[in-house]
């Protein structure tokens, strides 16, 4: 195997230098690394200048209320550009497309308020199976591990409350971890027993 190498915070690639495969890359600001494998995770970050120009109150992204108002109650912002009120920004589809039906609703009338439900993300890359969901700044922590079988979980809870996930090698518990989590309910004795409890 060949030693994986990492270098985060870079600019984006300016080429990907190779003839039929990847043999390296040259960066925006010039520099250049040789490796046969990019990975690009840029992430998303609201392009607010519109927003900001026309008078919209904006932080990371443009502020709307559980309604997805902005400041002007004639403007309505959802998906990565919206910094929803006690949520912040999301940046992934699944809540992007809630937030979308619910400022739809919302333009035409209706009164619909947008609830986050819990973020997953899954990676299944390089051998490495990943689930990560929810809350993962919760003061309370269950870690589990298994190296001989390469898993590692941690549950992080609020109380006896799950609030986020991370799985790492073997996911089977991946869609029931995030129905407990979006439930707001006490973890169930099959999760708990995860971790030995």
């Amino acid at each position: 195997k060949k030693p994986v190498g990492e270098r985060c915070g870079l600019t984006a690639a300016g080429r990907i230098a190779g003839n039929g495969r990847v043999e390296g890359v040259e960066l925006g600001d010039g520099r250049s690394f040789a490796c046969d494998t990019v990975v690009m995770a840029p992430g998303t970050i609201p392009a607010v200048a519109l927003a900001q120009d026309c008078g919209l109150a904006v932080g990371r992204g443009i502020k709307v209320d559980a309604m997805l108002r902005t400041a002007d109650e004639a403007v309505f912002a959802a998906g990565d550009c919206a910094e929803v009120e006690n949520i912040g920004l999301s940046g992934l589809a699944a809540p992007a497309a809630a937030a979308g039906k619910t400022a739809g609703v919302n333009m035409t009338g209706g009164s619909l308020t947008y609830t986050a439900t819990p973020a997953a993300a899954r990676l299944n890359a390089l051998g490495i199976k990943l689930f990560s969901v929810g809350d993962l700044t919760a003061p309370e922590t269950l870690t589990a591990s298994d190296p001989a079988s390469g898993v590692w979980k941690r549950l992080f809870l609020r109380g006896n409350i799950p609030t986020g996930g991370i799985l790492l090698g073997n996911l089977k518990s991946a869609l029931r971890w995030q129905s407990e989590i979006a439930s707001g309910k006490p973890a169930s004795p099959e999760t708990l027993a995860e971790f030995g409890r």
